[in-house]
């Protein structure tokens, strides 16, 4: 393949002006192979932040199985317009940093969707979903509760992300809802680590060496933490009432006997995910 490159300005407008045109290329790449892509939540593809950005048409994404967050948005921006009638789906992308953008999916009626996040995508710093409502847990201290657009909604699981939060690691639980386009969020407490301890595991990381054991217990901690939060929302039988279908096979199974074995041991069959 041949490989061209070409200078972007630095502005959100700009970037989204660039992933529109590999989005059509994606389009045409579709056309042109003559079968239809399954959905990139349920092919197997996940998220990978590459060091240096290299920008990968829909071949290469499903070929391979990863994607920076321009790839996956490109890709399914591609497969909504070709595949699903999607016209109106488009690329959009936001500011993270002096000089760092983020890519997603804005879909015909406005709503949102994150791949990149949906697919593994870890973010160090809060979470960026505008929820409608939002209430604090009681007696638990940075933790919350609320309802907004679902980031992932072709997926009716249960799901957890960890993320980097003050001083150490904290949980999101994403619960679909039967409403389109919308879901349950819960914030965990923060699990507290050392500064030293976090700068270590830096280090680690780029060596491509293990975690120090403080910081794996945190993640153990925070993934049975999510766990819990996950058992105690779906307990309200409120809540139960606006999950489909597919998420009450979960709350049955987080209800059973093997599932309150699994929240005590939580941490522990959670830990390889993060």
């Amino acid at each position: 393949m041949a490989q061209a490159r070409i200078n972007i300005p630095v502005s959100a407008a700009g970037y989204a002006a660039a992933i529109e045109g590999l989005s059509g290329l994606n389009q045409h790449l579709i056309r042109s192979g003559g079968f239809d892509y399954p959905s990139i939540y349920q092919s197997g593809i996940r998220y990978r932040r590459e060091k240096k950005d290299t920008w990968r048409p829909i071949t290469e994404v499903y070929k391979t199985g990863v994607g920076d967050c321009e790839d996956l948005a490109a890709a399914r921006v591609a497969v909504l317009r070709e595949q699903h009638g999607e016209k109106g789906a488009r690329v959009g992308v936001y500011r993270t940093g002096p000089k760092r953008y983020h890519a997603i999916v804005v879909r015909a009626d406005g709503s949102r969707e994150d791949p990149s996040r949906a697919l593994g995508m870890i973010k160090k710093r809060g979470f960026p979903m505008k929820l409608k409502q939002c209430k604090p847990i009681p007696g638990r201290p940075g933790a919350w509760v609320g309802v907004g657009a679902d980031p992932s909604p072709d997926s009716q699981a249960i799901t957890f992300d960890l993320y980097r939060s003050g001083k150490g690691f904290a949980g999101i639980v994403r619960i679909p809802t039967a409403s389109p386009g919308a879901a349950i969020f819960a914030k965990t407490t923060t699990t507290p680590v050392s500064r030293g301890a976090m700068r270590s595991s830096g280090r680690l990381r780029r060596a491509g060496r293990r975690e120090p054991p403080t910081v794996r217990r945190a993640k153990q901690a925070t993934a049975t933490k999510s766990i819990r939060l996950a058992a105690r929302l779906v307990s309200n039988p409120a809540v139960r009432a606006l999950l489909p279908p597919q998420a009450q096979m979960a709350v049955r199974a987080l209800r059973s006997p093997l599932g309150k074995l699994a929240k005590k041991g939580a941490g522990k069959l959670l830990r390889k995910l993060f």
